[in-house]
């Protein structure tokens, strides 16, 4: 396995006996280029712009990526799922008990149809407004990866190439931007990240919140990452105040969640009682070996798990072991829920908005190393 060059500034980027667990904020000096850039976006104004502008461009590349969805294909004739989201936002009856409280991003397209009714020419206009929304939150996501590997590694160039190689996996236009919900929760589960490496915990109450209006999965997602993100990071923070928060954020879930559901229903209904019902009659052990065998599983990760595997040991603990974890639980739901013919596509969903950035950030430390290294061996050449 190939070790970092020495041009790598953070402790991120280093082996884990050169930095402290976490591996964020850094304390060796970097180079100029890397400070005047991180120093570019702490200025409130400047801030502001360059962040509008890398959103803005992230934006358009998701739309253009989500396109297929408005004249190419319906997505409903691929995936029942994304029809049931369709009724939603043109707010039809008949939708799937199973589907009605996924709101978030259903009623966030709901103002966009209307407006879009009649102006979009063939396209649909209810594919047309999740195209809209979705790409806001997978932009979203890729944003948040810049700013959090900018932010703790000090280096714009991984972290631009980071966010590239997360929205260039086949998931991103295939399932995130092709009138799905999951878009939404993956927003979040970065949105954590965030918040967990910047220690702000006061948000993650308001992350459970939206999260669980996104989908249901993301609350028993969210409690499992960042209580073992803490527990990892006991060295550094004692558990009490983050154990108080981890809390807050489960009672927080727990009264969206049963708020939606019980509004979606029609009666009280909490959510254990609603994982209790959903679970298959054809669940088995085996699931999880058909959805390993699935090639919809290894569209999304047959090259991003390999390669990403690559430069793990050089990201911070906390944050491989919880995606690690949450992950298994994922795989866990996929089981419980799912039969081996819906398997595949029902846990590279998930397993992807949980591990997704994690290693797209991997693999563009081993790109980056790679170049590097090339670049080393072209200057000794050049003087030879």
């Amino acid at each position: 396995m190939l070790v970092p060059s020495a041009r790598t500034d953070s402790k991120i980027g280093h082996p884990p006996a050169a930095r402290r667990s976490s591996g964020w904020n850094g304390n060796k000096k970097q180079s100029d280029s890397k400070v005047d850039c991180v120093q570019m976006f702490n200025k409130p104004l400047s801030a502001i712009a360059n962040a509008t502008m890398l959103w803005t461009l992230f934006f358009a590349i998701c739309v253009g990526l989500g396109y297929p969805t408005l004249n190419r294909y319906n997505p409903g004739m691929l995936n029942p799922d994304a029809s049931e989201y369709s009724k939603m936002v043109r707010n039809e009856e008949g939708v799937a008990p199973h589907f009605r409280h996924r709101i978030l991003i259903p009623y966030l397209a709901r103002p966009v149809f209307r407006a879009a009714i009649g102006r979009v020419g063939s396209w649909n206009p209810a594919y047309f407004a999740l195209l809209l929304v979705n790409s806001w939150f997978v932009s979203g996501t890729a944003f948040l990866l810049f700013l959090v590997v900018s932010r703790n590694m000090g280096s714009p160039t991984i972290a631009l190439l980071s966010s590239a190689i997360y929205l260039l996996n086949f998931a991103v236009p295939n399932l995130l931007l092709a009138g799905l919900v999951d878009s939404g929760e993956a927003f979040f589960l970065m949105a954590m990240v965030g918040i967990l490496s910047a220690e702000w915990f006061f948000l993650l109450p308001l992350a459970a919140v939206l999260g669980s209006l996104a989908k249901e999965t993301y609350l028993p997602f969210a409690l499992v990452f960042a209580a073992t993100w803490m527990v990892m990071n006991r060295q550094q923070r004692p558990l009490g105040k983050a154990i108080m928060w981890l809390v807050a954020t489960g009672l927080a879930g727990i009264a969206s969640l049963s708020a939606v559901l019980t509004h979606a229903n029609g009666y009280l209904l909490f959510p254990w009682t609603y994982a209790g019902m959903l679970k298959s009659s054809l669940a088995s052990p085996a699931t999880a070996a058909a959805a390993l065998k699935d090639l919809n599983f290894w569209y999304v990760l047959a090259w991003l798990l390999p390669v990403g595997l690559c430069r793990l040991k050089h990201l911070p603990r906390e944050w491989v072991i919880s995606s690690f974890i949450t992950a298994l639980v994922a795989m866990g739901f996929t089981v419980y829920h799912n039969s081996a013919r819906e398997a595949g596509p029902a846990a590279a969903r998930p397993i992807f908005s949980i591990a997704g950035p994690l290693l797209s950030v991997s693999v563009a430390l081993l790109l980056v190393d790679l170049a590097e290294r090339r670049s080393a061996l072209d200057k000794k050449r050049t003087i030879g």
